[in-house]
């Protein structure tokens, strides 16, 4: 008898092993040739490294950024983000529902550069159309420093409650074409004032400007892959971070290539229960580029595994157990 139940046992669970390994799997295949298919390989931006990392000086108006207004934007498509992708039951039921941590470095062996790494967003002048029109764009605020005032906080707090929001720049100052935020105002969609900040004094060396038509972007979207790069409290919410396991998996790789190993520009994978690591590595010339991006859907794992083994357990019990007896 008992050795009958000891078997019943061992069969049961190894049922629950092989329903573990192949959910795993299953969600894994699906991730990565359907959902990864949504975000762009972005190592071949490495050829255009020298123009993202060393774009000189602006003054901060629009007649001396024209010129660089696209590399601005195309070096905040190319950063660090996290996009938690969620569609409700049914995203949950196709693995559809991913968390993604994105991590982007590059270097340079021609000199250093502050937009080697991190979270940026775009800061603009006001025009009639600025949805459409990107020559607006005078600099880039670092939203990794932002996230080190005083001021970050109460200000992501009023994004999430307002996330149509814009953000005001009434003074700051200028590091490259980095823009160091001094004053920032938060305007509801409304028009009303959602709240002034005095973020930070005027750093040594950096002269203030003063300005009423000067604002940082900040733009809603229903597609989450885009809400990480356009929507500033999710920015934030990846600097807030500060190291992330994404950005040390990043840096390891980075030092890798520097040394001239482990150049995958079609992806190097890690694999791991319910999640797994994609690792892009490109050189061209004194620059390299390392995208490193961490998968998790762990939730549609556990979800089938519960499922399946409700499941299993019911067919074993009903079909073996009983017909054993």
């Amino acid at each position: 008898m008992r050795s009958k139940r000891a078997k019943h046992i061992i069969i049961w669970v190894s049922g629950l092993v092989v329903i573990v390994l192949l959910v795993n799997v299953a969600a894994t295949l699906f991730t990565k040739y359907f959902l990864e298919k949504q975000l762009s390989v972005m190592t071949p931006y490495v050829k255009r490294a020298d123009t993202l990392l060393f774009m000189g000086d602006v003054t901060g108006n629009n007649e001396s950024s024209n010129n660089i207004s696209p590399r601005l934007k195309l070096r905040t498509l190319l950063d660090d983000g996290y996009v938690d992708v969620d569609q409700g039951i049914k995203g949950l039921f196709l693995c559809a529902n991913p968390k993604i941590d994105t991590s982007v470095k590059f270097s340079s062996k021609s000199g250093e550069s502050d937009l080697c790494e991190g979270v940026w967003s775009l800061v603009y002048k006001e025009n009639s159309d600025i949805t459409q029109d990107k020559e607006n764009n005078i600099g880039l605020l670092s939203v990794n420093d932002l996230c080190r005032l005083a001021c970050a906080r109460p200000i992501y707090e009023l994004l999430l409650d307002n996330p149509d929001a814009r953000l005001q720049l009434h003074s700051y100052a200028i590091k490259g074409v980095v823009i160091v935020p001094l004053t920032i105002t938060v305007i509801g969609s409304d028009g009303s004032n959602l709240g002034m900040f005095n973020c930070q004094t005027v750093p040594e060396g950096c002269e203030k400007v003063d300005t009423e038509d000067t604002y940082i972007y900040n733009e809603n979207s229903d597609n989450p892959f885009e809400v990480a790069d356009t929507l500033l409290s999710s920015e934030m919410e990846t600097a807030f971070q500060r190291e992330r396991a994404v950005d040390i998996v990043a840096r390891e790789k980075l030092e890798q290539v520097n040394n001239g190993k482990g150049i995958d520009e079609k992806g190097e994978y890690s694999w791991g229960f319910g999640g797994f690591t994609v690792i892009y590595a490109g050189v061209d010339g004194s620059y390299s580029m390392v995208v490193a991006r961490e998968y998790n859907y762990m939730d549609s794992v556990v979800l089938y595994i519960v499922l399946l083994s409700i499941l299993w357990t019911l067919v074993y019990v009903e079909v073996f157990v009983r017909k054993s007896h």
